[in-house]
């Protein structure tokens, strides 16, 4: 994923939103609506920002950072592949993850409710942020959480730190003193798209906090997939069109202001999704339950997984490779993590079939298996093969070359397995014949053919079944027994059932001529009910 935005698609994307402006008859320097008449006097009214009036008690208000260095929105990105960098001033919000440098990337943001003119005596209703999405690569699969130190600073946030020098519990704000509270969770949209996150929770306890004198900041931390090539980045508050930056909408109530409850509202687990191991490798989770006032509450932890198991300190033991749902469970509160768990280390390699019997002109598809201690079937392992007189490739199919017996064998690291092969003559294509024959006219002749493949291998004669005759003098009969007519050489063809075919070629000479080759081959062994021959006196 690119590290900012090349100038085409940063000036398509704004070319974009001037056009949908102007065809919208709205200044391009804005996008909210416009504000409305002020509410009646015994509503309290923000001293700024875009304000809408719904007129039944509600109203809502739409924020942005305009001009730049007003610090109402500020925002930035870190990574794990430079985590000691901080990237404020970029015109991007990169989220996901990145395969060619194992680089993890979430978004921060901080929307600041005084900056924004928020009242303290409103109740927060509703709450989301809308970034526009400038590059999707995958389907990236977004989360949202709340970041619970009112200490961090977009503009010294790094990877590493929530501040100069001030370390995150978790690299990456991943712990639970760090964020939590899952808010929304949804995949990435197309390239051009505004998308819309739903902070609610955020706000409302940003809300509740300023009026109980603490910080006024709104935190959202933006994360995504933590393995393999899916990401996607957003405009930022640096972005040179102030329409196109992060928005920050909130649906409130006129007139008192709500109290977040004090009971356990929800409960953070770590490591939080996404999370993926291999079924070799036990993860121990930690919880964190929470009240509606952002408060750590205590309470006995309930661990349950859908398979593996998981003890009572949250150590769980991997075997199924599959996605296991992970509970935590405080005061029937629950929290939860999406487990990944893939194939550990192979321990087993099997090949399939262990022994075959195939024909020279065939091919052979051998499969094998690699499975872990708990049976789980790894995939995408490189593995090597070889075939003592065939050939197989590199995904086991196998080639013979020789009639006889054969072996392939598949090596994974110490790990081997083989098939034993049998390799068989093919189907009949040659039916092949003597190129000496004779006959004297009149006299008899057996036709018999040498049967190959088409490598040559000779078969047994029935293995090509009926054979049809068709000669251009004298005659063959169902037996293959032909009978001299014409003096001459003549031309007989054979086609068997089995397509096999051939032709001799047969010298018919003159009456008693002397004794035809025929039967100079078969008076020098017993007579057989082949050898009759009225030449052979």
């Amino acid at each position: 994923m690119s590290r900012q935005n090349g100038p085409g698609v940063m000036w398509a994307l704004l070319g974009m939103l001037l056009l949908q402006s102007w065809v919208a008859g709205v200044p391009t320097g804005v996008l909210s609506p416009a504000v409305p008449d002020a509410p009646a006097s015994s509503n309290p009214q923000p001293s700024g920002g875009d304000l809408v009036d719904h007129g039944d008690g509600t109203a809502s208000l739409t924020v942005w950072e305009e001009p730049l260095g007003i610090g109402v929105v500020r925002d930035t990105w870190i990574g794990s592949a430079a985590p000691d960098s901080n990237h404020a001033t970029s015109n991007g919000l990169l989220v996901g993850h990145s395969s060619n440098n194992s680089d993890r990337n979430c978004a921060m943001l901080a929307l600041d409710l005084d900056l924004a003119s928020l009242l303290t005596n409103v109740s927060i209703l509703s709450a989301s942020l809308e970034l526009m999405t400038s590059q999707v690569n995958g389907t990236p699969e977004l989360f949202t959480h709340m970041i619970y130190r009112q200490d961090w600073d977009p503009d010294q946030a790094t990877w590493n730190d929530h501040d100069s020098g001030q370390p995150w519990e978790v690299s990456g704000a991943q712990g639970n003193d760090d964020s939590g509270g899952l808010m929304d969770q949804q995949i990435a949209l197309a390239n051009g798209s505004w998308q819309t996150f739903d902070i609610t929770r955020s706000v409302d306890l940003a809300h509740f906090r300023r009026s109980q004198g603490f910080d006024s900041t709104a935190g959202v931390l933006l994360c995504g997939p933590a393995w393999g090539d899916s990401n996607v980045e957003f405009l930022s508050s640096e972005v040179a069109m102030s329409s196109a930056r992060p928005r920050f909408n909130i649906t409130f109530a006129w007139g008192g202001s709500s109290t977040p409850s004090p009971n356990i509202r929800w409960v953070d687990v770590h490591p939080r999704s996404p999370v993926r191991i291999d079924a070799d490798s036990p993860l121990t989770f930690s919880a964190t339950a929470r009240t509606g006032q952002g408060d750590v509450s205590s309470g006995t932890v309930v661990w349950r997984a859908t398979t593996g198991s998981i003890d009572a300190g949250g150590l769980f033991t991997p075997d199924v490779a599959n996605v296991t749902k992970i509970e935590a469970d405080v005061l029937g509160v629950l929290g939860e993590v999406s487990l990944h768990v893939v194939p550990g280390m192979p321990v087993s390699l099997s090949l399939t079939p262990e022994t075959a019997t195939l024909p020279i002109d065939a091919v052979l598809n051998l499969s094998e298996e690699l499975l872990d201690a708990h049976d789980n079937v790894a995939s995408g392992m490189t593995l090597s093969w070889h075939a003592d007189v065939g050939s197989v490739n590199e995904t086991g199919v196998y080639t013979p070359s020789a009639v006889g017996e054969d072996s392939v064998t598949v090596y994974w690291g110490t790990l081997s397995a083989s098939s034993d092969i049998t390799v068989t003559p093919g189907t009949p294509v040659h039916l092949l014949f003597d190129s000496d024959l004779t006959v004297p006219s009149g006299g008899t002749l057996p036709l018999v053919p040498v049967v190959t493949d088409i490598l040559g291998n000779v078969m047994p004669l029935a293995s090509a079944g009926a054979i049809t005759w068709e000669s251009e003098q004298g005659s063959v009969d169902f037996a293959g027994i032909y009978t001299g007519a014409v003096t001459g050489t003549w031309r007989i063809n054979a086609t068997s059932d089995f397509g096999a075919s051939g032709q001799a070629l047969v010298e018919v000479t003159a009456g008693s001529s002397p004794t035809s080759s025929w039967c100079r081959r078969t008076a020098r062994s017993p007579p057989t009910s082949l050898s009759r021959c009225n030449c052979c006196g």
